[in-house]
């Protein structure tokens, strides 16, 4: 009562994930928690994450049943309120830019910046014409955790300091969902993936042939918006964004077309080496996009570009690697190259490399033994293995991130590697539920 009473709202959140989507919902401008000390420690590292002011009352014994908690401490924090004009210590509050980043995939902020200029339909002809449109549309709007674009606007505030998000800034960050939503459709066309976001995959619902040319149209899109820009931006940035956008294009459609011609081709057996260029490749160029946009857009300089370049391909390669220890058995079906194959395969010849290519394969596809293989692969210290290159791959992203500047770059960089190279931890951050791992080693992923 006292709390309603001073102006608080209250929620009874269940799990971490809930309690940073009602911050981004609710447009907390502060929380005080009450919970068992481990449900604190879990929601107050994603609360700490974001930069919201926190401050936690635990319970006196676990367990939500006749527990009480020291009424007097949370009265006084209720009460409390900070008097001083000094700037706060601590993590940059990036709760605004997650809500900002929501807000313009909503369907009027949507529509009004990647409008289509081709009037109104009017024939049937007319209506034909726009579907591409709308299908692109309903797709930007569709699901996803809209890292890319929060990464875009990040990096702009890290050197500009800026609150307003000018229009310019905002259609560059969906430019940047765009190529993403883009890549999805094709990836699912090419792994022959039935579900997207809890629903049928666009190639399921329209075809593949509707499916490639929506995702053909959201690339122009994506160029198209990051053309606009130029107005209000001037050429030059527009320029330098579009270059950039076409480079990380090339090095993404070259990594996944290097893995097909490998499916194609008979799947040669690929060392560790081979496995993390064909991840740099495929993931880190679009870590790089994201950010570099940003900074762009905030008018860096060549230096940082270098920078962010070094620290995407290690931020990359790990959320390859994370993922692959959370999905190995899938990247079997699919017979993608993935990191425990080529880790299992280290020091064996190709005579009995080819033969766990074929029992890991058979057992993933028809659901059984998918037990024993893991087994073997702990026997043969595959996890493990992995997830020292994990941890050497947070260090060394964290390394460049030293090296970064200003401060609120540097800043986010760290965020980055905390979120991304940590398992559920992107999900988390954006308050989704955190995905239920099946084929992952148990204690192993996200030490």
């Amino acid at each position: 009562h006292r709390a309603r009473e001073l102006g608080y709202t209250i929620h009874v959140a269940d799990g971490t994930p809930l309690a940073v989507k009602l911050m981004a919902d609710s447009r907390m401008d502060a929380i005080l928690g009450v919970s068992c000390m481990d449900s604190l420690d879990k929601a107050f590292e994603k609360v700490r994450q974001v930069g919201v002011p926190a401050l936690a009352v635990p319970l006196l014994a676990d367990g939500c049943n006749a527990t009480e908690t020291d009424l007097n401490q949370v009265r006084h924090l209720l009460e409390l309120r900070e008097t001083s004009t000094a700037a706060a210590v601590g993590p940059r509050n990036y709760l605004p830019l997650l809500r900002e980043t929501r807000e313009l995939f909503q369907p009027e902020a949507l529509a009004a910046l990647v409008e289509c200029r081709d009037g109104e339909a009017e024939t049937p002809l007319d209506q034909f014409l726009a579907q591409p449109h709308e299908l692109a549309a309903d797709w930007l709007r569709r699901g996803g955790k809209r890292l890319r674009p929060f990464i875009t606007l990040a990096a702009f505030q890290s050197m500009t300091d800026q609150t307003d998000l000018p229009e310019a800034v905002r259609k560059a960050a969906v430019a940047v969902e765009a190529f993403h939503k883009a890549s999805l459709i094709h990836d699912d066309i090419e792994d022959d993936d039935d579900q997207r976001y809890g629903k049928p995959t666009l190639h399921r619902e329209h075809g593949v042939g509707v499916a490639i040319n929506t995702g053909d149209y959201l690339l122009g899109l994506g160029y198209r918006l990051i053309s606009w820009t130029a107005d209000d931006l001037g050429a030059e940035r527009a320029v330098a964004m579009t270059l950039l956008l076409a480079e990380t294009h090339v090095r993404l459609a070259r990594g996944q077309g290097g893995e097909l011609a490998w499916r194609r081709d008979g799947r040669m057996h690929l060392n560790v080496s081979d496995v993390i260029r064909i991840y740099a490749l495929k993931t880190a160029p679009a870590f790089e996009a994201a950010l570099g946009i940003g900074l762009i857009l905030g008018d860096a300089d060549g230096a940082h570009r270098k920078i962010i370049r070094r620290f995407c391909r290690y931020l990359g390669v790990g959320f390859q690697v994370l993922n692959d220890l959370d999905d190995w058995r899938e990247d079997f079906v699919h017979a993608r190259p993935t990191l425990p194959a080529a880790l299992a395969a280290m020091g064996q010849d190709r005579i009995a490399v080819d033969a766990l290519y074929d029992r890991i394969h058979r057992s993933c596809e028809s659901g059984e033994g998918a037990d024993g293989i893991r087994a073997h692969f702990e026997q043969l210290g595959v996890f493990e293995r992995a997830d020292s290159l994990l941890d050497r791959c947070r260090k060394r992203a964290l390394d460049v991130a030293d090296e970064a500047a200003p401060a609120a770059l540097a800043d986010l960089m760290r965020l980055l590697v905390d979120v991304v190279l940590n398992r559920d931890g992107v999900r988390q951050f954006v308050g989704l539920p955190a995905r239920r791992a099946i084929h992952a080693s148990p204690g192993r992923v996200g030490r």
